[in-house]
């Protein structure tokens, strides 16, 4: 089960979408460490000690998914406000 699930609508292109994701994993990695790839087109996937999580698009919707260590826990309000404000600032929906 999932710490943090986040879903939101997007009208971006294709490249758009993928450049935020790139963009929300590095800012992710900066943030906890670890580090992310890509799985196929669609999907970016970050890992690092204690953090597990998936960023996945398609034409109209993007999702944040973060399952959370017992020693990451206390840093789930923070992680989960920054992924909604680089959201909020890079979405026009």
């Amino acid at each position: 089960m999932s710490d943090i699930y986040i879903k939101r609508d997007h009208n971006l292109d294709q490249e758009h979408i993928r450049d935020l994701a790139e963009q929300l994993a590095s800012d992710i990695q900066a943030r906890v460490g670890g580090s992310y790839r890509w799985e196929g087109d669609n999907r970016m996937h970050f890992k690092h000690v204690g953090v597990d999580g998936k960023i996945d698009y398609d034409e109209s919707q993007i999702s944040v998914e973060v399952v959370l260590g017992f020693l990451m826990k206390g840093l789930k309000g923070m992680l989960e406000r920054e992924i909604h404000d680089h959201l909020d600032d890079h979405l026009n929906t």
